[in-house]
């Protein structure tokens, strides 16, 4: 059974391009708010949950493209679907002049509410972190 493409946004309270950029688009940004620890080594992101000394998961993805303050997109390597990946976007608001952030995922049907309820997390976790 094929992936359904999972969509989210959040305002952020933010009209700092160069924050939001390296908040979505970097190891150290994406490890405010994603993971407790990301790093990057030749094209590709690895993320760790947990402490190393005790139970942790590990887990790699691919960048696959990155568009300069505008969308960061990756591909976790144990995701067997080639038309799934995670992007991270940006837009600006002609109105506020804050940015959203957006985040396209892809989740089977019935995990659909778990992968909604972990973008959640992060999101609070990002604002946490930010204010943002």
């Amino acid at each position: 059974m094929a992936k359904q493409k999972v969509y989210i946004e959040r305002v952020l309270n933010s009209s700092s391009k160069n924050l939001i950029w390296s908040l979505i688009s970097t190891a150290s940004g994406l490890e405010r708010w994603m993971a407790d620890e990301v790093t990057e080594k030749n094209g590709a992101l690895v993320f760790r949950w947990g402490e190393t000394w005790t139970h942790h998961d590990i887990h790699t993805a691919y960048i696959i493209n990155k568009v300069k303050d505008a969308a960061f997109r990756f591909k976790w390597d144990s995701d067997d679907d080639s038309d799934t990946y995670v992007e991270l976007g940006m837009m600006k608001s002609d109105l506020t002049g804050n940015y959203t952030l957006t985040i396209t995922d892809f989740a089977h049907e019935e995990d659909v509410e778990d992968i909604e309820d972990l973008w959640a997390e992060d999101l609070e976790r990002l604002h946490r972190s930010t204010g943002l």
